[in-house]
């Protein structure tokens, strides 16, 4: 079962990063203009299917976690990096897995499984992020202790895991100024995993920027818990909104998929996936 949650965990942190190419542009100068006292909500939606084959038994996933996030800028230093205060304050999931369907929304303060209701530990409980103008993650702090309560979700929501995740959302602004058609590349590491992603500036219209993102996925690190991973194959795509006058993201919606075997200690299983993840201001 332990090597089952961690070929999920797996596959879940290929999923984020597939899911979440998106972000920002501007006409000239690109960067975030982040101000004191300024309040940030997004609401993050993944959806995933996965379909695993473990020693020729065939199982399938589907699992719908949505997020809300709010981040408070505490202090913004003169190069333009910010300090944010931040917490989710609501999650809902609904997950339909070989272990059955189990269910959680914060909300509701209620759920039919122990494990999911563990989640609700984490709301309303603020951790400190620290973003460069450029959407950097410089630092990230006091996040464990943010997720002390939800117990057994160590791995899905580890500070390595939502360092990743964030700077794979924020950190997708070119160096200077860029005009339509311009491309950049941003590289962030998870685990055994590289992300690698090529943004295009596609338009500017009204202060709007839309920005296409396609990205890939290889393994650094092929040997996990005593098995051989590989990465057969891999792909996303996602179409980001900004507003360039304001400095902020406004949507991005991400889909991507792979397929991923393990094998090794008399074992074979394999997984093929695919996710849509959707990030959208709410304030």
């Amino acid at each position: 079962m332990k090597m089952f949650s961690r070929l999920l965990c797996t596959a879940a942190a290929i999923c984020t990063g597939a899911g979440l190419l998106a972000s920002p542009a501007s006409a000239s100068e690109l960067k975030y203009k982040f101000e004191k006292g300024q309040t940030l909500k997004y609401r993050v939606t993944n959806e995933t299917v996965a379909d695993m084959d473990m020693g020729g038994q065939q199982m399938k996933q589907n699992v719908i976690l949505s997020t809300d996030l709010s981040m408070m800028v505490k202090e913004v230093a003169e190069d333009g990096s910010a300090t944010f205060e931040a917490k989710y304050t609501a999650a809902k999931l609904d997950m339909d897995s070989p272990m059955g369907k189990m269910n959680f929304d914060s909300s509701k303060k209620e759920g039919n499984s122990p494990m999911l209701e563990t989640m609700g530990g984490m709301i309303d409980k603020p951790f400190t992020l620290v973003l460069a103008s450029s959407g950097q993650v410089k630092e990230i702090k006091g996040l464990a202790e943010a997720m002390g309560a939800a117990a057994g979700m160590g791995e899905m929501f580890g500070e390595e895991q939502m360092k990743a995740t964030f700077e794979q959302a924020f950190y997708v602004l070119p160096d200077g100024s860029a005009e339509a058609g311009k491309s950049w590349m941003r590289e962030s590491k998870q685990g055994p995993m590289k992300f690698e992603n090529t943004y295009t500036l596609k338009s500017m219209d009204g202060g709007i920027a839309t920005i296409e993102g396609v990205g890939k996925i290889t393994l650094t690190e092929k040997e996990q818990m005593g098995m051989t991973l590989e990465l057969k194959e891999s792909e996303a795509k996602s179409t980001i909104t900004f507003d360039a006058g304001k400095g902020l993201l406004t949507k991005s919606v991400g889909t991507g998929n792979f397929t991923m075997a393990m094998s090794g200690q008399g074992m074979t299983m394999s997984t093929k996936a695919s996710t849509k993840t959707t990030t959208e201001r709410i304030d």
